[in-house]
């Protein structure tokens, strides 16, 4: 088991159930893994509060591509790992996280120029995570 903890910066997230998630995730899991968990503290509240969204799964990662949208930002660090303090879990959305990553996520827009990529709509997106064997409810 590790520990794990995800900063998300979105307006109507943050207001609903906060900005900071620190969980506990198998030796195995990956970034998809841990947002998955924080979907389910936010999905305990009720309906997801972004609109035309399900999850924050759903709104940063295509698993048709197994790709994190271009246009997320988000950046993770090992303090565990002088080598390696940074970890590119947007490129290798299957690397296995170390023990202590702290991962940020920025779902706002931003002045930045990477076009905003449009989610898959929730079924098809559903349909591909049960085929990478995630049940998403």
């Amino acid at each position: 088991m590790k520990r794990v903890k995800l900063t998300i910066y979105q307006d109507e997230i943050n207001k609903l159930v906060g900005k900071e998630f620190e969980i506990i995730l198998n030796d195995g899991a990956t970034i998809i893994d841990a947002i998955i968990e924080v979907d389910k503290k936010i999905n305990s509240k009720g309906q997801f509060p972004v609109k035309d969204y399900h999850s924050i799964l759903h709104m940063v990662y295509n698993p048709i591509e197994n790709k994190i949208y271009d246009h997320i930002i988000m950046a993770a660090f090992s303090e565990s790992s002088e080598s390696q303090p940074f970890i590119n879990v947007k490129r290798e959305p299957g690397l296995k996280l170390p023990e202590g990553i702290k991962v940020k996520i920025l779902l706002k827009d931003t002045c930045g120029d990477i076009i905003k990529e449009k989610a898959i709509d929730y079924e098809t997106f559903c349909r591909a995570m049960l085929e990478k064997g995630y049940k998403i409810t």
